[in-house]
């Protein structure tokens, strides 16, 4: 993606992944994880949504998923002292092909939210450099 959107393949510079050329508070590795372009801003890619009493987030990203990078889907009861968990026990995943060389992520929080008195749900990525 650096190459093709900078015309250089390093990690340096506005082609680095924590950069932010178009100054939309999307990194580089987020507008590579989320299928946007690092020169134009965007809105959020991610919607968040409260269905049938439990949190859910929706993204589209390339189809098939970059290989070079990890989406994990982690919930806590805790934002800041966490223990922030990840898996199947915690998260379900949908995946839809867009049948457009993209495809559609949902992610829903296997915690009903009146079961808890907080709880959050979050995507991080790891990897790169794209």
């Amino acid at each position: 993606m650096a190459l093709r959107h900078f015309g250089i393949a390093d990690n340096t510079g506005i082609a680095a992944d924590d950069a932010d050329p178009d100054h939309d508070s999307l990194i580089n590795l987020f507008e590579y994880a989320f299928n946007t372009d690092p020169n134009a801003p965007n809105p959020s890619p991610v919607s968040f949504a409260l269905a049938g009493d439990h949190l859910t987030i929706t993204f589209m990203r390339a189809h098939p998923a970059p290989a070079d990078i990890a989406y994990l889907f982690e919930v806590a009861d805790d934002v800041v002292a966490g223990p922030w968990q990840a898996g199947s026990a915690f998260t379900t995943q949908t995946v839809t092909d867009n049948h457009d060389g993209t495809e559609t992520v949902t992610v829903i929080d296997n915690t009903a939210v009146p079961s808890s008195a907080a709880h959050f749900l979050r995507i991080r990525v790891a990897g790169g450099s794209y």
